[in-house]
């Protein structure tokens, strides 16, 4: 019962949590605009997490028309 419990707890934070971010305007603070970065592990071509974040990375920069760069 109490492992019910916190596992509903911590269900309704991260809701709570997931609500409250994502119903805010994305904006910089200095009106210059807003930039992404992303650090990896590894290669951005590993065939894996990195690879599909580096992707999602990229979709997103464009889906929001925001700047990126990438160092190696």
């Amino acid at each position: 019962m109490k492992k019910l419990v916190v596992m509903g707890l911590a269900m309704a934070m991260t809701a709570a949590m997931v609500n409250g971010v994502c119903t805010q305007p994305v904006q910089a603070a200095d009106g210059e605009g807003l930039k992404v970065a992303l650090l990896l592990s590894g290669a951005a071509n590993d065939q894996g997490w990195n690879q599909t974040a580096y992707e999602a990375k990229a979709f997103r920069t464009e889906e929001i028309n925001c700047g990126s760069s990438l160092r190696k």
